[in-house]
């Protein structure tokens, strides 16, 4: 099964009126849920797009990356298409439900231009028209309009297999609730896409989105019932989607790989990310003047079946990272010698490696 993702996020609007505020972290959310699709033993999606520059959140923009998902790509039926939006949101003159994106229109007098809006209508045409069978909308939505209107339908139609996880939640209690540094649904959402898998590995989409609501819940507090609802709908048709697929990892194993790392002289550093993960390390050394930090992946093959697609989406990670310049390096350390095809993919790729054998000889 292929899976597929789209991640959005819109801080900045051009044409909302006064109190549609921008929005502090719709753009660092849909980074952060791109990472977890795209982490190598976590997520481990085989294709996401992010989308949270201006140019790419225009209407055009988005429609561009529907079409390049479910026409370019093409998904095969059993394969998964995911669709992230963290942003604003508003309702049409029947309750029904409309993402905005950077570019839409709403006049001050707080009537929306409903044809420069993303409405669900749009996503069941290239969904309908598509071949894949299986949809999940992820919708981190902000609303300023009044509080006690409420969707009254988030259906796409009634042949796709779909779920939606999602919540609608005044932008004054996500303001007020700053301190968590994300949205209170995308900080639930992260949360439960790090939740121990059931016994084959997989997390499914019912269980994220148990997980979500409670947590919420218990954010929101007093605020639950004015401020928030929860987006939480399946297709009649739909069994239970696995969504993510959580490799086994070996904490025994990071830390052996820590250890070498720290005769070497290594230092371990906090980093940004949403939370420390198995089998991801930090590490820095300063010699002769000269400072590096490296991310580390701690690859225990002798139970991680590991592919080159693995390989390049951590090969991406760390070029990103060096752009960013929070590194100088990417490294892999095994447990065991890697089979040659997925060692000469490596070198061509120009990705360091080695076994933890050859990093405690270096001692």
């Amino acid at each position: 099964m292929g899976r597929y993702a789209i991640c959005v996020g819109i801080d900045d609007y051009d044409n909302l009126p006064e109190g549609w505020n921008s929005l502090e972290f719709a753009s660092a959310d849909a980074r952060a849920m791109s990472e977890i699709l795209l982490d190598t033993v976590h997520g481990a999606f085989d294709k996401v797009e992010l989308l949270t520059k201006p140019a790419q959140t225009t209407l055009s923009g988005l429609i561009d990356a529907l079409k390049r998902l479910f026409y370019d790509i093409k998904p095969e039926p059993d394969d998964l298409v995911l669709l992230y939006f963290a942003g604003h949101c508003g309702l049409d003159p029947q309750d029904r439900l409309f993402l905005i994106p950077s570019d839409g229109r709403i006049n001050h007098w707080g009537i929306p231009d409903l044809a420069s809006m993303l409405r669900l209508d749009n996503i069941a045409a290239y969904f309908s028209g598509s071949y894949t069978h299986n949809l999940v909308l992820a919708l981190d939505m902000a609303y300023s309009g009044e509080r006690s209107a409420l969707v009254r339908r988030v259906k796409l139609s009634e042949s796709p297999n779909y779920f939606t996880i999602g919540s609608i939640i005044s932008s004054e209690i996500i303001d007020q609730l700053h301190m968590l540094n994300h949205s209170p649904f995308s900080y639930s959402l992260f949360k439960a896409l790090k939740q121990p898998p059931e016994s084959d590995g997989w997390l499914r989409v019912s269980t994220i989105q148990s997980y979500v609501t409670n947590q919420l819940r218990e954010l929101l507090d007093t605020y639950w019932a004015e401020h928030s609802q929860m987006l939480n709908y399946l297709s009649e048709l739909m069994d239970d989607l696995p969504l993510i697929r959580v490799a086994s990892e070996s904490e025994e194993f990071t830390r052996e790989v820590k250890i070498a790392l720290q005769r070497n002289g290594y230092r371990f550093n906090n980093t940004n990310r949403f939370e420390q993960k198995t089998g991801r390390l930090r590490a820095e050394i300063t010699v002769a003047f000269t400072r590096a930090v490296i991310e580390v992946l701690a690859l225990d093959n002798g139970k991680v079946a590991w592919s080159e697609l693995q390989a390049q989406q951590f090969a991406n990670q760390v070029e990103r990272l060096k752009t960013m310049g929070e590194i100088t390096h990417g490294l892999i350390i095994s447990r065991n010698e890697l089979a040659q095809e997925l060692s000469d993919y490596l070198r061509r790729i120009k990705l360091d490696f080695m076994t933890l054998e050859d990093a405690l000889a270096q001692v």
